[in-house]
């Protein structure tokens, strides 16, 4: 299916390559709300899906098969050799290579998924607010960056020892009005 405007068939195959819509929109010169309006129509939602369709069809399962397997293999060999080294090994080293074997755990999990379940296009959704000027309250603060005031009503600043030690005088205060006998009823 092809899209009458040839921008917007490119945002369907950009969208269709697992784009996210803001990138497609700086790619394209476009605004992110445009894909955003695009996402919505019918007739772009079948341009992205054919799109997706094609792309899944170009990807040739048995060399990726081959490839994963290659990985794997090599992956299991390293993994040997580390398992047999790790006695041996700095602390900074067993942690890069840990990592190294996670991220690439999580690729090739990302790279399944991405095969299995195409991506749907994000809708993406703007919203821009203006305030006046007499709606956003003046604040002041101090060279530590603490907020003194906010308007007329003036704070004071208090460290966390200051507000550990103002609940506790306010749990005693708390516990103290809870014992007091209640007022008899006349």
């Amino acid at each position: 299916m092809a899209l009458e405007n040839p921008k917007h068939q490119k945002i369907a195959s950009l969208l269709a390559q697992g784009f996210k819509p803001v990138q497609v929109a700086s790619i394209i010169g476009c605004t992110p709300a445009l894909i955003s309006q695009l996402i919505k129509d019918p007739e772009f939602k079948e341009a992205y899906e054919h799109h997706v369709h094609t792309i899944l069809e170009s990807v040739d399962i048995e060399e990726e098969e081959r490839l994963n397997n290659k990985y794997l293999a090599a992956e299991h060999r390293l993994l040997d050799s580390i398992s047999d080294n790790v006695p041996m090994m700095e602390d900074g080293d067993k942690i890069k290579a840990l990592s190294v074997i996670a991220a690439r755990q999580e690729k090739k999990a990302e790279r399944i998924l991405r095969l299995r379940v195409p991506q749907q296009p994000q809708q993406v959704t703007i919203v821009q607010l203006a305030l006046p000027a007499h709606a956003v309250p003046e604040y002041q603060v101090n060279s530590q960056n603490e907020i003194l005031a906010i308007g007329h009503k003036a704070l004071a600043p208090m460290s966390s020892n200051g507000v550990q030690n103002l609940f506790r005088q306010m749990e005693a205060q708390r516990k103290q009005a809870s014992a007091l006998p209640a007022p008899a009823d006349f």
